[in-house]
């Protein structure tokens, strides 16, 4: 290939791809969004301050065990539209990934069946994606 050819495909190619960048950038930044998931929760009446407490520390501490928390933050409902639900809790993870791997690590899961189903009656989950405020 002599230098003529190189020079015309070079072009070619970063042609290619600034037109493509745009979309795959869109792409990319959508799979590498930040996630949260909110947790809110109502508890039995036989939940013992004490129990409750002792989740919402065991919430505080997913991050040193679970790769992908980026943030935590839990407490009681201050709001009086609460419809009972009375704690709630946030994770933010750095990605969708991350959030999907939340979901099988098994911190998660023994956090599930040691200390939320013993005292809770109902939870309600919500995640979604962090996206931008701008265009």
């Amino acid at each position: 290939m002599d230098r003529r050819q190189f020079l015309s495909r070079s072009l070619a190619a970063v042609s290619v791809a600034a037109m493509a960048t745009p979309a795959m950038g869109r792409a990319a930044e959508e799979g590498n969004r930040m996630v949260i998931h909110i947790v809110l929760f109502k508890f039995m009446t036989t939940a013992t301050s004490k129990a409750i407490d002792d989740l919402m520390a065991q919430v505080r501490a997913l991050p040193k065990e679970i790769p992908g928390i980026v943030d935590v933050a839990c407490g009681r409902n201050v709001s009086p539209r609460s419809q009972a639900y009375t704690h709630a809790i946030t994770l933010r993870f750095r990605n969708r990934a991350a959030l999907d791997a939340f979901y099988a690590h098994p911190a998660h899961l023994r956090l599930i069946r040691e200390s939320i189903k013993p005292i809770v009656s109902e939870l309600l989950p919500v995640d979604y994606e962090d996206t931008p405020t701008h265009p």
